[in-house]
């Protein structure tokens, strides 16, 4: 479970002044900072992934479009 994410910006908004977010495992006990680093890192790869996919069908579009 994730709770919502909450940032708050200075009144020009040019920086975060602070993000707050509490991650809860399927337990309902809060992950510890080794757990979250795991997951973002998996998270990080996964999005990886998705891009590359997403630049692939990307340019298969152009090709059919251009082919078309």
């Amino acid at each position: 479970m994730v709770t919502p994410l909450t940032i708050t910006q200075g009144d020009d908004g040019s920086e975060v002044d602070s993000i707050m977010q509490e991650i809860w495992n399927d337990d309902g006990a809060l992950l510890d900072q080794d757990d979250l680093i795991d997951r973002i890192h998996a998270l990080q790869i996964i999005v990886k992934k998705m891009m590359k996919r997403n630049n692939e069908l990307h340019r298969e579009v152009g090709e059919l479009r251009e082919s078309a």
